[in-house]
């Protein structure tokens, strides 16, 4: 991802999240406790991540059919 002053941070993802669902909402609930995320391929950043970097990432999200025949979602953040 190139920045305003032309440096870059790229870096990739992968692991596992954990999360809970909740029917009356509807609401996907992503935890940090037991996730798994690691980085590699760090490119640039200036030294603030580094491969073999843990990340976290926590977040609700409302999900909602698009279609009520295939029951597909749509994610949007809560």
């Amino acid at each position: 991802v190139a920045t305003a002053d032309g440096t870059t941070c790229a870096f990739d993802v992968t692991g596992t999240v954990k999360g809970t669902f909740t029917n009356s909402s509807q609401t996907l609930a992503i935890v940090t406790a037991g996730s798994t995320l690691k980085l590699s391929n760090v490119q640039g950043c200036f030294g603030l991540l580094n491969n073999g970097d843990h990340a976290t990432f926590k977040a609700n999200f409302k999900l909602t059919p698009t279609n009520s025949a295939f029951k597909p979602i749509s994610i949007t953040e809560n």
